[in-house]
């Protein structure tokens, strides 16, 4: 057997310090806007205080389609520590791997009996390229916490077994309790090692030749917290609309994409080298495609091993276990979870680098073999290492992970849109654009990619190209309220208010209380002259909210124009009591004290509106009028022209110019 010799019977501790190193390239990443760090993490209504009914939250309701509490509480116990800032994030799940390293090589080392077949083990584990998405993705701490707890329940079990042994049995039922508590914490991460009792069985009988009676009885717990936990994720799946239709409508169909898929980590595993955040298979990809049935090896190959096909080596068959019941809860045999995903591997790698680990130890005890069993070694520790620490960088942020992984998928709409969403929250329209675009033709069944370039186009001022996109938007989805009320606004805003009062009639016959859309549609009222409708429509948007100052300076136009100054002036006053730098309350309210007569007090709020918007052209126009009642037909002139170089159609300045005679 290859032994450490005594210099190097330290090296194994060494491991987790290596595995952090490797991977510290995740400490400096952001979190990720567009790939579930947003949720768990910047958007976690539970993180902001830990209270009795956020913690009473956690336990008892599903969040995304999952049933995690104790995931929730690491992200909980982290935000008061570390805020938003990432960085704290990043180290506690490069910690928990570090941790995981070491639980890894206990494992191994109880199940192999050896120092060296545990540490290759352990360096599969550790450094295999594939484990950069559970540990340096912030949200990846699912994967990651789960293991830790799964891990230490195995290892308890394990103890619990040799104890019953060798002592009375208090021991022993202390460590399987303990063992059971730890695999309850795993399974509220995450649902995936509801098969931890198949392992553990597996273990009694081929380790310690336990009687299946006595198997049972020491996992009759582990199958009830399994069941139960499966029971509840399928009913959070459910409820969030996460089981999917099979793909192509069959389960042929299905198991052809999951032999691919089984092919595709076996190739990951030999040469990590196209790795991908979001792993895509088209239908089109079946066909004449050998890969396919090549599957079946991996798949045959990890069933011979679990049931035993190979007689006398509980290695190899405790290995398939471990791989089948990791595995088959992300086989899709009820579609729940994407086809392929790194971090679905991430603890089932383990059984892996056991198998490598028991090969390497029976290997190199002959003196041929170790010369070979060291160089082979060496350059795969080396390859992982370089190609872990590259990978880790393309985990850096939002832009870097979805240019990497339209590499792969160029035609990815999840890729497009998330790159694109991206730009968005950068600022970089100009990058964005382009990618919605290319949206438009990849799936044009999809409202978001016109959505977004209509709201690019209203920065830029391009009122008809804004029309245009909402106008293929609501084409997509035509009982969207918010299209339809956006729509609405740029056809008001284009000077079409009649057209723009039918979408908003429209937003509203679709989601009767939208109080945008009936704000709009007051205002729209207002510019058609309709001042009683406009009056009704701003007190409805009252009754939704008392303190919508846009309904108050509305009503106030509306009440004015009725001849209601006296409520108006008390409307206006209130819109700008709740917004005093607003340059338009303040231009309405001093039109209102103009109508009333009141030119000087006029002229002190038009003044504000001029401070606050001084590219307006209200402000000046009621300058303009306020001083012609003064009769200051020098300064009057000077404002309306003032408000004629900001808006050249000023019916209302041209109008005062020709009082003047101008």
């Amino acid at each position: 057997m290859l032994r450490l010799n005594r210099s190097s019977q330290f090296v194994p501790l060494l491991l987790p310090f290596v595995a952090v190193l490797v991977f510290a390239n995740g400490l400096s990443a952001q979190l990720l806007r567009f790939w579930d760090d947003n949720r768990y993490v910047t958007e976690n209504p539970y993180l902001l205080s830990l209270n009795f009914a956020n913690l009473w939250a956690m336990l008892t309701r599903f969040y995304f389609a999952n049933y995690a509490p104790v995931v929730l509480l690491s992200f909980a116990l982290d935000y008061r520590v570390w805020g938003l800032q990432p960085f704290g994030y990043h180290l506690t799940s490069l910690l928990l791997h570090a941790l995981n390293v070491v639980l890894a090589y206990a494992v191994a080392r109880r199940l192999l009996g050896s120092r060296s077949g545990a540490l290759v083990a352990a360096l599969v584990f550790a450094l295999h390229p594939l484990q950069v998405e559970a540990v340096v993705w912030v949200a990846g701490r699912k994967t990651l916490l789960c293991s830790s707890f799964a891990l230490l329940a195995l290892l308890c079990y394990m103890r619990s077994g040799a104890a019953s042994v060798t002592s009375s049995g208090r021991n022993s039922s202390q460590l399987l309790g303990s063992s059971w508590l730890l695999l309850a914490l795993a399974l509220l991460c995450k649902a995936s090692v509801v098969g931890m009792p198949a392992i553990f069985a597996t273990y009694d009988r081929l380790w310690l030749r336990h009687s299946w009676k006595r198997i049972l009885q020491r996992n009759l717990v582990p199958l009830l917290l399994g069941g139960s936990i499966a029971a509840l994720t399928l009913v959070a799946h459910s409820e969030a609309g996460g089981i999917k239709a099979l793909r192509g409508g069959s389960v042929f169909v299905m198991a052809q994409i999951m032999l691919l898929v089984a092919w595709d980590y076996v190739g990951s595993f030999i040469l990590p080298l196209n790795l991908n955040n979001l792993y895509l298979y088209d239908l089109a990809v079946l066909k004449g495609n050998w890969r396919v049935w090549l599957g079946l090896l991996p798949v045959v190959g990890v069933l011979l091993a679990a049931f035993g096909a190979y007689r006398g080596r509980r290695l190899l068959r405790f290995g398939g276990v471990w791989l089948l019941v990791l595995m088959l809860p992300v086989a899709n045999l009820l579609p729940l979870s994407p086809h392929r995903a790194d971090r679905h591997v991430y603890l089932a790698l383990l059984a892996v680098g056991l198998w490598l680990g028991a090969w390497a130890a029976r290997r190199g005890h002959l003196s041929k073999w170790r010369l070979v069993l060291a160089g082979m070694g060496g350059m795969s520790v080396i390859f992982w290492i370089v190609t872990a620490s590259a990978r880790s960088r393309v985990w850096q942020n939002d832009v870097i992970l979805w240019r990497d992984h339209l590499v792969q998928y160029p035609s990815s709409v999840t890729g497009n849109i998330n790159l694109a969403g991206e730009y968005i929250a950068l600022n970089r329209d100009d990058l964005a654009a382009p990618l919605y675009k290319r949206l438009l033709i990849l799936d044009p069944a999809d409202m978001r990619p016109p959505f977004f370039l209509a709201q690019i186009a209203a920065r830029r001022g391009d009122v008809a190209a804004e029309i245009g996109y909402y106008r293929r938007a609501v084409s997509v989805s035509a009982s969207n309220a918010e299209l339809r009320n956006n729509l609405g606004y740029a056809l008001l805003s284009a000077g079409r208010p009649q057209e723009a009062l039918l979408e908003f009639a429209a937003a509203l016959s679709f989601k009767p209380g939208y109080g945008r859309a009936i704000l709009n549609k007051g205002t729209a009222e207002l510019v058609l002259g309709q001042f009683v409708h406009a009056r009704d429509s701003f007190r409805a948007v009252q009754q939704l909210d008392a303190d919508a100052p846009d309904a108050a300076s509305g009503l106030c136009e509306a009440l004015a124009q009725l001849g209601d100054l006296a409520n108006a002036l008390v409307q206006c006053e209130a819109a700008v009591k709740r917004a005093p730098e607003n340059g338009l309350y303040l231009a309405r309210t001093a039109n209102v004290l103009l109508m009333q007569g009141n030119a000087v007090a006029a002229l002190q709020i038009a003044q504000r509106a001029i401070a606050a918007e001084p590219q307006a052209a209200a402000g000046y126009r009621i300058q303009g009028d306020a001083y012609r009642l003064l009769d200051e037909p020098v300064w009057a002139a000077g404002f309306y022209r003032e408000a004629l170089r900001r808006d050249p159609n000023n019916l209302q300045a041209l109008q005062g110019l020709r009082l003047l005679g101008k």
